[in-house]
C-alpha cells in the first residue's frame, strides 16, 4: 500500500495495480474588501476555505482489480459522509481527514454477462477542519 482513503487502499504489486493518476489540490483564501469613499478599498483577509483534491483511479480486471466492488466500497465511504485519513506515501495530507464530496464513474468495457471490466473513477475530496 503505497496510499490509502480511509479503508481504500492503493497498491501497485505482481498481483495487482490499483493506483490514481491527475492528483491536485487547491487551497483558497478569504478576503472581504472594506469600501471607503474616494479611495481604493481596503483588503482585510478573513480565513481559508478547506482544502479540496481530485484524482481519478482506473480499475481494471486485467490488473488484478475488482472494479464493481471498488466502486461500490468508494460509493459506500462518499454516502456515509464519514470523514477518514486521506495518506499518500505514509505522508497525513492537509488536517488528516477527509470527505468524499463527489465520485464520477465512467464504465470503459462491460463484458456480454454484464461485468465491468474497465471503470474510470474520479473523486472530489474535501477536507475536514476540525
Amino acid at each position: 500500500m503505497f496510499a490509502s482513503i480511509g479503508p481504500f487502499e492503493f497498491e501497485a504489486s505482481e498481483e495487482l495495480v490499483k493506483t490514481f493518476t491527475d492528483l491536485s489540490f487547491s487551497h483558497k483564501a478569504n478576503f472581504h474588501e472594506h469600501k471607503i469613499l474616494s479611495r481604493k478599498g481596503v483588503i482585510e483577509f478573513t480565513g481559508h476555505d478547506a482544502m479540496t483534491c481530485s484524482l481519478k483511479i482506473s480499475l481494471n480486471t486485467d490488473r488484478g482489480n475488482d472494479p464493481h466492488n471498488d466502486i461500490e466500497s468508494l460509493k459506500e465511504l462518499l454516502e456515509s459522509h464519514e470523514a477518514v485519513p486521506f495518506t499518500v506515501g505514509g505522508n497525513v495530507i492537509g488536517s488528516g481527514l477527509w470527505v468524499i464530496e463527489s465520485m464520477n464513474v465512467t464504465m470503459n468495457i462491460i463484458s456480454s454477462k454484464g461485468d465491468v471490466l474497465s471503470a474510470d473513477v474520479t473523486l472530489s475530496l474535501k477536507e475536514v477542519n476540525e
